[in-house]
């Protein structure tokens, strides 16, 4: 199976834009997805949702987001907080200026990417 971008969007320079992928360049062929099945159908099994202590079902639109801060202590996270933290996403990569890789502090290194032409400019490539 062909591996997915993990975006799509624009890449300019200066004045030149074209239609651009991204792709993460760590991709693990190997990996090997499973689903949980029954086998007595064949069909896939849904998971319910259940109170850790008290071990009755809970509907998904009862809850909520929680970030444990300490051992059995939660801060509670809702939509609402999350969309006032969210950074606008962009579709557009601006390339400003090329520097030599040695002025990049190391620490923003943490991960690799292919950039490949997207949508029809790539067909020709």
């Amino acid at each position: 199976m062909a591996q997915r971008p993990i975006w799509r969007g624009h890449l300019r320079l200066a004045l030149v834009s074209c239609p651009v992928a991204l792709y993460s360049a760590k991709h693990d062929r190997n990996t090997i997805r499973f689903n949980m099945i029954n086998p007595e159908t064949g069909n896939r099994i849904r998971m319910v949702l259940q109170d850790a202590e008290t071990g009755e079902p809970v509907e998904r639109s009862q809850t909520v987001k929680g970030y444990q801060f300490k051992k059995d202590h939660y801060l509670l996270v809702s939509d609402e907080d999350l969309d006032s933290v969210r950074v606008e996403s962009s579709s557009v990569m601006t390339v400003d200026k090329f520097v030599e890789a040695n002025s990049i502090d190391p620490v923003y290194f943490d991960a690799s990417y292919y950039v490949a032409p997207d949508g029809e400019a790539g067909k020709d490539v």
